[in-house]
């Protein structure tokens, strides 16, 4: 209280900003109304959040289990199912790089969903992490050794 009256969010004097908004401001007058309702909610000792939206809260999504990278051995031991599947997404010449890393060219009429698409299905096919980098990547300044020294599969 100052000087025998009520101020702060909780006051009538606080509406009055509100009110004094022309019509025609459309979307921020009605998220004053909004901002309104939850402050009269909060003074009032009231939940601020309605039931209808309070029932559209969903826990967090879960992040994927991690997976170790793919290693040479696995890599090498699934090579003819990874490349027959690489063609499958216009990708050929492919090399493992390091572990977890693989490069290949990428057909000029592909793109990068293309890449993705195989990277993901490596990935399940092998049960490990595995990238994929194109080999436009050596054209590069300081590209990774491993990627510029890749073996071929």
């Amino acid at each position: 209280m100052i000087f025998g009256r009520q101020s702060g969010p909780c006051s009538p004097k606080f509406d009055t900003i509100f009110d004094s908004l022309p019509a025609s401001i459309g979307k921020l007058q009605r998220a004053a109304v909004n901002y309104r309702a939850v402050r009269v909610a909060r003074c009032a000792g009231r939940r601020t959040a309605p039931a209808r939206q309070t029932d559209r809260v969903s826990q967090p999504l879960a992040e994927p289990p991690h997976l170790p990278p793919a290693t040479e051995q696995r890599v090498r031991s699934h090579a003819t199912q990874l490349v027959s599947l690489a063609a499958r997404h216009g990708i050929t010449r492919l090399a493992f790089a390091s572990p977890g890393r693989i490069r290949g060219h990428i057909a000029d009429d592909r793109d990068l969903f293309d890449m993705f698409e195989f990277q993901r299905a490596a990935t399940d096919l092998l049960g490990a992490e595995v990238t994929v980098y194109s080999d436009g990547a050596l054209r590069n300044d300081h590209v990774s050794p491993d990627l510029a020294a890749a073996a071929p599969l």
